[in-house]
């Protein structure tokens, strides 16, 4: 009973592409993107259900063609919270290989493709080799290798070159190395899009392990601002468009100390928006020794010690 259409779903794919999506690819999504979605389910024990229609999963749901509710899809399964959706996909897909006669090889790492030259000079990838419990291992692909490479958020060298701004953290697996996209352009894959990322801000505080914590930004009563106390971010912003904040606006200050224009912000809020939202739930009425409170802005200035 949701009313879409394959034009108004283009025309908001063709908007979050920003120019960096080719329309063969854009079409190619569109016209097959369903297809994966009802193979999945009818080779697993999974069985999808549309988005919660209290809640709007599209990113940018003021943009044309956005539709507030249908196109994101999550597991069914009443006994379990939202939060748990993701861990209940990985479960539902691993079930669905091993029942297929797959084989999932842990603590097995691939380090290289390998390839035999065509006719052309051109490399074929015909299978892959691999680190594992027991050594070395060759695996000869019956149709073809499909890769997913993952993101390069622990090599230091391959952010520097690619990303736009410092990025000093990562909560993904420390498997995101860079060595799957290093397989590939090693036999010559082209790449695209490699300066983008998943970013969410977030801090990490002095004397503190674990996780890093998310930028306490988005509910009422806070706003984000740089060095010179100028806002550069819509703080209600999905996370993903959020991160760019920090390269917007001027980010490269060519006056002063040459840093970064957005590198530190601060997060400035009243003390409602600190007990309802974020801080309180871990700090409790006590603050952190690099939040500072104060009375009035004026009287907030001074030294303290930052989170990285």
């Amino acid at each position: 009973g949701i009313e879409d259409t394959r034009e108004m779903a283009r025309t908001y794919l063709v908007a979050c592409a920003e120019g960096q999506a080719s329309d063969e690819i854009i079409d190619a999504y569109l016209d097959r993107a369903s297809e994966m979605a009802d193979f999945v389910q009818e080779h697993s024990p999974l069985t999808w259900m549309i988005s919660d229609f209290r809640r709007c999963y599209e990113y940018h749901p003021e943009w044309e063609g956005a539709l507030f509710r249908g196109r994101s899809l999550y597991p069914a399964d009443g006994e379990n919270p939202p939060e748990r959706r993701g861990y209940l996909l990985a479960q539902h897909l691993t079930q669905g290989v091993e029942d297929a006669g797959g084989q999932i090889l842990l603590n097995t790492k691939a380090t290289r493709l390998i390839t035999r030259p065509q006719e052309d000079g051109s490399p074929e990838v015909i299978g892959v080799h691999a680190e594992g419990p027991d050594g070395e291992i060759n695996v000869k692909a019956a149709k073809g290798v499909l890769l997913s490479a993952g993101g390069y958020d622990y090599d230091e060298e391959m952010k520097a070159a690619f990303l736009r701004i410092p990025t000093l953290y990562s909560n993904a697996a420390k498997g995101c190395d860079g060595t799957g996209i290093k397989m590939a352009m090693a036999v010559g894959a082209a790449l695209t899009n490699m300066s983008e990322c998943w970013g969410y801000p977030a801090y990490k505080a002095p004397g503190e392990m674990g996780w890093f914590q998310g930028f306490d930004h988005q509910e009422p009563g806070k706003i984000v601002v740089n060095r010179y106390g100028e806002r550069f971010m819509n703080e209600g912003g999905d996370y993903d468009t959020l991160w760019r904040g920090f390269s917007a606006f001027n980010t490269w200050n060519n006056q002063d100390d040459l840093g970064w224009r957005n590198l530190p912000a601060f997060t400035i809020m009243d003390d409602a928006a600190r007990r309802r939202y974020g801080m309180a739930y871990k700090y409790g009425d006590e603050y952190p020794e690099w939040a500072v409170s104060a009375d009035t802005l004026a009287d907030s200035s001074g030294e303290r010690t930052l989170p990285l």
